[in-house]
């Protein structure tokens, strides 16, 4: 068969297991997961910079804990926006279903049946 290995479909066996198939290439799981990672460090930290903690006893040049959190705040919204961008440029080398999640092929006489 031709291809790269995640888009290999093959024909139901007879009998026993399914061989596991991958619809989805590598890189479009990576923009997944990075996306992921960007949203679990937006979502605390967002709500950090909305409702900040009581000041901390002590000296604030050595207790940065809101700048910190800003910080990690403001670079996991630059990545989720470098990723967002990264997608439209993945759509062209991967092949699969990539194309489909992004714009579906409305304008193919398959895709109305």
């Amino acid at each position: 068969m031709s291809g790269m290995p995640w888009q290999t479909f093959r024909m139901q066996p007879d009998e026993g297991l399914l061989a596991p198939v991958r619809i989805y290439g590598p890189r479009l799981r990576a923009w997944h997961w990075l996306n992921a990672a960007a949203i679990l460090v937006l979502a605390p930290t967002g709500y950090l910079i909305g409702v900040p903690p009581p000041a901390s006893v002590g000296d604030t040049s050595t207790l940065y804990v809101m700048g910190w959190t800003r910080l990690a705040h403001l670079s996991a919204g630059y990545l989720f926006a470098l990723l967002c961008l990264a997608r439209v440029l993945i759509i062209p080398i991967e092949k699969g279903g990539t194309h489909q999640l992004f714009l579906p092929p409305f304008w193919r006489q398959s895709f109305l049946e």
